[in-house]
This record gives structure tokens, C-alpha cells and sequence, in this order.
């Protein structure tokens, strides 16, 4: 008897899988190509960055075809291409000189917090970035503003290619979620905001959600929400 054909469900699982496997070969070549024609090492944030202005959207929202970011992929694939650490090139071992920056590794978050970020994104939902990722959007959207006035659509487009540009590949969800929640006390957008009041007022935003979903929280626990959101601009 000739097998069964796959039902509907299954057909839309191997075309979305071969969608994703077609996504990576692509960014793979193209990754290849920059290498080859570059002649010294390729800050990997900016080849990240080129990879999504020049395959799409579709590159973070697949969340780097699968593999949860641009170094995951690059590693998962059997490529001639070497990546050096901190803050991270990309070079051909057989043309580069490697590149000599220091080894610089990532800080530590204070005691306590981790705990924190894991209790308040599970109650609120509030994205578990590290306090420089923060750091980082919070910059990013200071910077979009004053290129345009406040649209969710284009702004957090335009804040998350900002944010892939300066070594952190955050995705247009995450954005929209916080320029939301800054939104969500009252506060509108403006060229004035600056990354540490929008920081402030978001904040206040995840206080706010916290109290909504009744998740206590003690001295102990706002002093550490300062240093989540508003830290990572010392480091």
C-alpha cells in the first residue's frame, strides 16, 4: 500500500523547517563572502548587522535561523572561519592576523539579582536581559527617537538594528515589550528622552506590573531592580 501522505500539520512543520535550513545556508554564504573579501578581521557585530540588512527581517525573528544567535550558528556550522573573543572578529585564519583584543569576560551580576530577573520575568513577562544588554537598548531608543518621531513599527525596527550594530542582537518583541511597558505609566516619547530616564520610567513600569500581579517585592528587591536596569550603564 503506497504510504501515507503527511497530514497539513506536517506539511507546514517540514516547510517551515526547510525555510529555516535555507535561512541559515544563506546567511552562511553571505557570512563566507564578507570573510573572503575582507582584508583584516570583521567585527562580528557588524557582520551581524550586514547579515540582517541584507537578508531581512526574517533573520531575527527566526531567531538567527534556530540557533538563538549569530556566534550559535557560526559555531554549529563546519566553517573555515575562526571567532576570536571579546569583543568578537570574525577572520580567516589562513589570510588574517588574529586579532589581538583582550579577553574580556562577562561580569558577574551582583548577588541576588539573577534571582530577581528570573521571579519578575516569570510573573511580568519582563525580558531577562542582562543589565548592559539594557544598558544598550535603552541607548538604542534615546538614539531612534531623535532620528524620528515615536511609531512602534519603524522605532523598534530602527532600535533593534541600532542595538545589532553595537554587539547585541535583541529582538523587535523585546523592544516592543519595553517601549510598551515605557508607556505603560503615562510617559510619552520625545528627542529629550534620554537612555537613563527611559531607563528610570521603565523601570517604574516593571515595579508597576509586579504590584499588578501581586508578586511582593522588599527593599532589598528594589534595590537590586536599580541595578538590573539602570547598572549597565557604569560597566
Amino acid at each position: 500500500a503506497p504510504a501515507a501522505s503527511p497530514g497539513p500539520n506536517g506539511s507546514a512543520v517540514a516547510a517551515a523547517e526547510q525555510e529555516q535550513e535555507t535561512l541559515r545556508h544563506k546567511i552562511v554564504q553571505l557570512v563566507q563572502r564578507m570573510v573572503a573579501e575582507a582584508e583584516e578581521p570583521i567585527l562580528m557585530a557588524k557582520a551581524a548587522h550586514d547579515v540582517t540588512q541584507k537578508l531581512g527581517p526574517q533573520v531575527i525573528e527566526s531567531h538567527w535561523a534556530g540557533a538563538g544567535t549569530f556566534k550559535n550558528l557560526l559555531m554549529e556550522e563546519e566553517i573555515d572561519i575562526e571567532i576570536a573573543p571579546s569583543p568578537g572578529y570574525l577572520y580567516d585564519p589562513r589570510r588574517h592576523q588574529p586579532p589581538t583584543a583582550a579577553v574580556e569576560e562577562a561580569p558577574a551580576l551582583p548577588a541576588g539579582l539573577p534571582d530577581l530577573i528570573a521571579r519578575v520575568a516569570q510573573a511580568t513577562g519582563t525580558p531577562d536581559l542582562t543589565p548592559k544588554q539594557y544598558a544598550v537598548l535603552f541607548t538604542a531608543i534615546a538614539d531612534a527617537l531623535k532620528q524620528e518621531s515615536y511609531n512602534l513599527t519603524t522605532t523598534s525596527k530602527t532600535v533593534r538594528d541600532l542595538s545589532i550594530e553595537r554587539g547585541e542582537s535583541i529582538s523587535r518583541s523585546i523592544v516592543s515589550f519595553v517601549l510598551k511597558g515605557i508607556l505603560y505609566r503615562g510617559h510619552r516619547f520625545s528627542r529629550r528622552d534620554t537612555p537613563l530616564s527611559l531607563a528610570r520610567h521603565f523601570r517604574n513600569s516593571v515595579v508597576n506590573r509586579c504590584q499588578d500581579t501581586e508578586l511582593e517585592l522588599t527593599k532589598e528587591d528594589l534595590k537590586l531592580m536599580d541595578l538590573w536596569f539602570l547598572s549597565g550603564f557604569k560597566a
